[in-house]
């Protein structure tokens, strides 16, 4: 069953683990960003069938270990702290939620994985907290 002049919004997401062989982090991300314009390019997004790709964007990121290594737990203390120490604002989570539910998931992760390394690098923390945990103030989101 064809259905004419309708359009449909597709998110593909490819999470790859590379063994570079030596090949350098940055000529890997360009490769396959490259790769993603070719398989535009050439029909292979759509099957090679009449559909066509109107619009697309693609995005490459190199994701550091701490991002990936940030478990849900992880998250969910990070928050409860900064919530429990007064170091995020109650008001705010709504549009911190928003911004963030609209943000790609991996840029998500190696954002707050940088602001845990800040508050675990920091050389004068804030008083702990009622469970032990030394909290700066966050950057706004």
């Amino acid at each position: 069953m064809t259905i004419e002049n309708e359009q449909v919004h597709l998110r593909f997401t490819l999470d790859a683990v590379i063994d570079t062989n030596g090949e350098g982090h940055q000529a890997l991300a360009a490769h396959l960003e490259k790769s993603m314009a070719q398989a535009v390019g050439n029909g292979a997004i759509t099957g090679h069938t009449a559909a066509e790709v109107q619009d697309y964007t693609s995005n490459v990121s190199i994701m550091d270990k701490g991002a990936m290594a940030l478990s849900e737990d992880d998250l969910s203390s990070y928050f409860s702290n900064q919530i429990e120490s007064g170091a995020m604002d109650l008001e705010r989570i709504p549009l911190m939620m928003a911004r963030l539910a609209l943000r790609d998931p991996a840029d998500v992760r190696v954002e707050i994985a940088e602001r845990i390394e800040m508050l675990n690098e920091s050389c004068d923390p804030a008083p702990a907290s009622a469970t032990g945990s030394s909290i700066a103030p966050p950057r706004p989101f």
